[in-house]
């Protein structure tokens, strides 16, 4: 274990740097956020054998519940509507849900690596032990669920924002649908069984999850009621029964949404 006798090195064999406080090493990595939600930690410090030691004694939970968003920020964000967190993955430009639980190792594994890469003048104990427990991490992602909280139409179908199979991407494919494959016509009109096949139909083609009718009657009632001035109907009478659809709207089986 000779290298860690080593002047030029640190605690676990890193080489030093101009960082003397855990507080300066989180500041380094999140600059943006020390500016808005101040120090990451309490600290004291204290001579030991000639040397002055920085210990971190207590973390600021509002600086940590805003690093689990990431430096640029939205890299994780919590969504109230459904109680759940989510993380954006880069290369799919997609939300996917995270469990708290995650968040929580996330925010461990930032301790350790912080504690590993302190100097000689740092008491890495707190970093290894205190701030990993469960309590600590229980709060600070407790803490996340308000500093990372989204608006509400985060994941609107106007949004730019959107989640893997979220019910807001078929609200833009309805969008399109509606646009699309639905006329005005004073002599015809559209029912819900059929219009929901073509819609299926499209969403599969483009591998989204099917969602069910019930759900598709819903989105589709305020968007034609925008664009043909027509609300839902349980009274039209199609081969002397009574179903639901839309009168003065016509549905064009064979278009096509590229």
């Amino acid at each position: 274990m000779q290298i860690l006798n080593d002047a030029n090195l640190g605690k676990f064999g890193e080489p030093l740097t101009d960082i003397t406080t855990a507080s300066q090493w989180f500041c380094a990595k999140f600059p943006s956020i020390a500016k808005i939600r101040g120090a990451p930690f309490l600290e004291n410090s204290s001579m030991s054998e000639g040397f002055t030691v920085t210990n971190p004694v207590a973390p600021n939970f509002d600086f940590f519940a805003a690093c689990l968003g990431g430096e640029s920020g939205h890299e994780v964000i919590y969504w109230g509507q459904e109680c759940m967190f989510y993380y954006l993955e880069p290369i799919e430009n997609c939300y996917y849900p995270v469990p708290d639980n995650k968040l929580g190792d996330l925010m461990r594994g930032w301790f350790v690596r912080c504690a590993q890469e302190m100097q000689k003048e740092i008491n890495v104990y707190h970093l290894f032990i205190t701030f990993r427990s469960d309590q600590v991490i229980k709060s600070i992602v407790e803490r996340a669920k308000s500093v990372l909280l989204a608006s509400e139409d985060f994941f609107s179908p106007t949004s730019p924002y959107q989640r893997k199979n979220g019910i807001e991407v078929h609200e833009r494919l309805a969008r399109v649908f509606v646009e699309k494959c639905l006329v005005a016509n004073p002599s015809e009109l559209v029912l819900v069984a059929p219009a929901y096949e073509k819609y299926i139909k499209l969403a599969r083609e483009r591998d989204l999850a099917p969602i069910k009718r019930s759900q598709f009657k819903e989105i589709l009632k305020p968007l034609i009621r925008e664009r043909f001035n027509a609300g839902l109907r349980c009274d039209l009478v199609v081969n002397g029964r009574y179903q639901v659809g839309w009168k003065g709207v016509g549905l064009n089986l064979d278009a096509a949404l590229n």
